[in-house]
C-alpha cells in the first residue's frame, strides 16, 4: 500500500505455559487463566501430600492408638483426589475456597488435638499466604490475624487444661511416623505452595511484559509509518516544535527539508504497487543514511518525506544533507531484476531565516520544493521568506 497513514483434560493439571495465554483475549482473562493455573497446581500438590501424608499420619496409630484426627486426614485426602479429578467442572471461586477449607480443616484439627506436638499450624500459616496471593494483601493480613487468634486460643486451652493431648508425648515424639508426618507438613507442603506461587509470579510478569509490548506496539503504529518505519507527520510535528524551541533558546538554526519523489507515479503505473512499496522502503533507508543521527526523517504521505535538522550554525549543513539525500534516493533500486530510478525534489526552509513558526516553515519548504519540480527536478532549493502561501502547479 502506497498510502501515507498509516476445555481442560481431567488427567493433566493446568500449566502456566506462557503460550496458553494466547487464547485469552484480554489481560483480565489472561490473569484469570494464571490464577486458575495456580489453584490447579496447589490442588496437584494437595493430591501428592494426601497420598503420602495421610497414610503416614494414620500409621501413627501404631503408637498412639486410633484418633479422629487420622480419620479426618484420610477423608480429606480422598476428597482432594476426587475433587482434583473433576476440577475442570469446578469454578475458580469454589476451588480456591475448597483449598482454604482443606488447609483450615487440617490445621484446626491438628492444633486443637496435638497442640505444638504436631505441625498442623503450618497449614494455617500457609493459608494466609494463599489468601494474600489469591485475593488481596488486606485479606491475607486478616487471615494472618485470625490464625494468630486461633493459635492463641489453642495455647490458652492447653495451658488452662481445657484441652489435653490424647497421647503420651514421650511415646509420640520417638515414633518414626510422627517425624515423617512432621517432615511432610513442614517441607513438602510449603515447597509445593511456594513453587506454585513462584510459577504464578513468573507467568504474571510474562503477562505484564506482554501488555507493555502491546502498548509500545500500539504507540509505534500510531506514530510511525508501517511500510517504511519512519515517523509520521504527527510525531514529526512534535519534534519540529521541540527543535524550534531549542533553537530560540540557543540562537541556532533549524532546517526543514520537504522531499517529493520524481518519477514515482511511473513506477506504480508500470510495475505495480508492490514495486512502489519497495521503492518507498529503499528511499526511506537512503534518507536515513543521509541525515545525521540526531535528525528526524519522516514520511508525511504518499511519496512525500521531510527531514528536520536542528542545531545548525547556518544553511551549509542543510545543503550538504540535501545533496546526500538526492544522491542516495537517485541510486538505482533493483526490484525483481528490474532497475528502478527515481529522483528527489527538495525544498529547504530555514528557521529563523525563512519563517518564525512551524506552520510557516513547513509551507515555505513545501513551496520551495514545488519550485524545484517546476524548474528541473532532482535537486534542492532554499525557500524565500514569506514565499507564496500556495503550491505552484507541477506535474509528477
Amino acid at each position: 500500500m502506497n498510502t501515507g497513514r498509516i476445555g481442560w483434560e481431567n488427567a493433566a493439571p493446568r500449566t502456566m505455559d506462557p503460550a496458553d495465554l494466547q487464547a485469552a483475549d484480554t489481560p483480565q482473562e489472561q490473569l484469570l487463566e494464571i490464577r486458575h493455573a495456580l489453584v490447579d497446581r496447589i490442588w496437584l500438590g494437595l493430591v501428592v501430600v494426601g497420598l503420602v501424608g495421610a497414610p503416614l499420619s494414620a500409621s501413627r496409630s501404631i503408637f498412639t492408638g486410633w484418633m479422629a484426627l487420622y480419620t479426618l486426614h484420610l477423608g480429606v485426602a480422598s476428597l482432594v483426589v476426587v475433587l482434583y479429578w473433576f476440577r475442570a467442572r469446578i469454578s475458580f471461586a469454589v476451588k480456591s475456597a475448597l483449598i482454604l477449607l482443606t488447609f483450615w480443616g487440617i490445621g484446626l484439627a491438628g492444633v486443637f488435638t496435638l497442640g505444638i506436638l504436631g505441625a498442623a499450624y503450618w497449614w494455617l500459616v500457609l493459608s494466609s499466604l494463599l489468601v494474600s496471593t489469591l485475593y488481596s494483601i488486606r485479606a491475607g493480613v486478616v487471615c494472618a490475624a485470625v490464625v494468630t487468634a486461633t493459635l492463641a486460643a489453642a495455647g490458652a486451652g492447653f495451658i488452662s487444661g481445657a484441652l489435653v493431648v490424647p497421647v503420651d508425648a514421650n511415646v509420640y515424639i520417638v515414633s518414626v511416623p510422627s517425624w515423617a508426618t512432621l517432615l511432610v507438613a513442614t517441607t513438602v507442603t510449603p515447597f509445593i505452595v511456594f513453587l506454585a506461587i513462584a510459577a504464578y509470579q513468573q507467568t504474571t510478569l510474562h503477562l505484564l511484559d506482554k501488555v507493555h509490548k502491546q502498548r509500545d506496539l500500539i504507540q509505534q503504529l500510531a506514530t510511525h509509518d508501517q511500510l517504511t518505519g519512519l515517523p509520521l507527520l504527527t510525531l514529526a510535528a512534535d519534534r519540529l516544535k521541540i527543535a524550534l524551541h531549542s533553537a530560540r533558546r540557543s540562537g541556532k538554526k533549524v532546517a526543514l527539508l520537504f522531499i517529493d519523489l520524481d518519477g514515482f507515479k511511473r513506477v506504480n503505473d508500470s510495475l505495480g504497487h508492490d514495486a512502489g512499496d519497495h521503492v518507498l522502503k529503499e528511499v526511506a533507508a537512503g534518507l536515513l543514511s543521509a541525515v545525521r543521527i540526531e535528525d528526524t526523517a519522516a514520511r508525511v504521505g504518499g511519496d512525500e518525506f521531510i527531514a528536520i535538522l536542528g542545531n545548525l550554525a547556518d544553511g551549509k549543513v542543510a545543503a550538504q544533507i540535501a545533496e546526500r539525500a538526492i544522491a542516495a534516493i537517485s541510486a538505482p533500486i533493483h526490484y525483481k531484476g528490474n532497475p528502478i530510478s527515481v529522483g528527489a525534489s527538495i525544498g529547504i526552509g530555514l528557521f529563523p531565516d525563512h519563517a518564525d513558526d512551524e506552520e510557516t516553515l513547513r509551507r515555505a519548504a513545501d513551496v520551495a520544493m514545488y519550485s524545484v519540480k517546476l524548474s528541473g527536478k532532482n535537486r534542492f532549493a532554499f525557500a524565500e521568506r514569506e514565499q507564496g502561501a500556495g503550491r505552484p502547479e507541477a506535474s509528477s
